[in-house]
């Protein structure tokens, strides 16, 4: 196994969990998971990124073959995937 891997807005912190199948948001603030992702399918994450503004935190990741990306709310705490969105209004896929 790899070593987890991290990217931070700041605020967020967004952990690879060691598995490489997981994403986890954590709270720069308070030092708690907010929200744990995990991937479908066969092939590991090979990068993400996460960027809040207002109350929506926007998470991405990809394994090099589909790229994933959700929005969570941190006033409702709703998570909801908007890659389908995303892919059919620019045409791909």
């Amino acid at each position: 196994m790899s070593p987890a891997q991290f990217t931070s807005d700041g605020l967020y912190l967004m952990m690879l969990d060691a598995d490489l199948q997981s994403v986890t948001l954590w709270s720069t603030e308070t030092h708690q998971p907010i929200v744990k992702i995990e991937k479908k399918g066969d092939y590991n994450i090979k990068a993400a990124a996460v960027h809040h503004s207002n109350n929506l935190v926007k998470i991405a990741f990809s394994d090099c073959r589909d790229t994933t990306i959700f929005t969570f709310d941190t006033a409702s705490l709703q998570l909801s995937k908007v890659s389908t969105t995303v892919c059919q209004k620019n045409s791909v896929g």
